[in-house]
């Protein structure tokens, strides 16, 4: 534990999770998130993932100039021996969970979790464009709106303060959802759309 946060600057996770379609299909949700600030790396959905897609999607999300150093993966067999070797290239050094142990990756598992609370459990899915417009707004609010108790209440990208200090705002979220908050009493409302 001390490990985690002494490093945490530099360690990120990734991980998959699965997705059902309206047409019963399955979609995989591949993603990478920063363990200091719970930032989204970067994801992309498939429906066939593969090593060599994840891969890529490693080398989008890992410039040669990123500040990682450690990435958590658990022992997916799509994490192949040629994934760990990308890892090692691109300057990070993998820690592979133990077999079975999801609470070892424990900030990827909590996100996987509040998508499928937040987001998923309230939408049909229809394809990976649908599903990739809608985790890419569900990121978005993430990032800019939704807070986190690790963060002392504070977002991802940082709260800007509010422009109209007395008008309410309006955010329209992924399916539809909105989120309304007045800024004369700082209430929130949940209007479905």
């Amino acid at each position: 534990m001390q490990f985690l946060r002494n490093h945490r600057d530099a360690i990120a996770a990734m991980d998959f999770f699965t997705v059902p379609t309206a047409t019963f299909r399955v979609l995989y949700v591949w993603f990478a998130i920063d363990h200091a600030k719970r930032r989204v790396l970067d994801f992309d959905v498939t429906a066939r993932p593969a090593a060599a897609w994840v891969v890529q999607q490693l080398r989008e999300a890992f410039p040669h100039d990123s500040a990682m150093r450690h990435l958590i993966i658990d022992r997916d067999a799509i994490f192949s021996d040629r994934v760990l070797t990308t890892v090692s290239a691109l300057g990070l050094r993998p820690a592979r969970t133990a077999f079975r142990s999801p609470w070892q990756n424990g900030i990827a598992e909590r996100w996987v979790g509040s998508v499928r609370r937040e987001l998923l459990d309230h939408s049909v899915v229809f394809n990976e464009r649908h599903l990739r417009r809608l985790v890419g707004e569900y990121v978005a609010y993430y990032h800019q709106d939704r807070t986190h108790y690790a963060l002392e209440k504070e977002t991802p990208s940082g709260r800007l303060p509010s422009a109209s200090q007395g008008a309410g705002a309006a955010i329209v979220l992924a399916g539809g959802w909105a989120v309304c908050i007045t800024g004369t009493t700082g209430l929130r409302r949940s209007m479905g759309g």
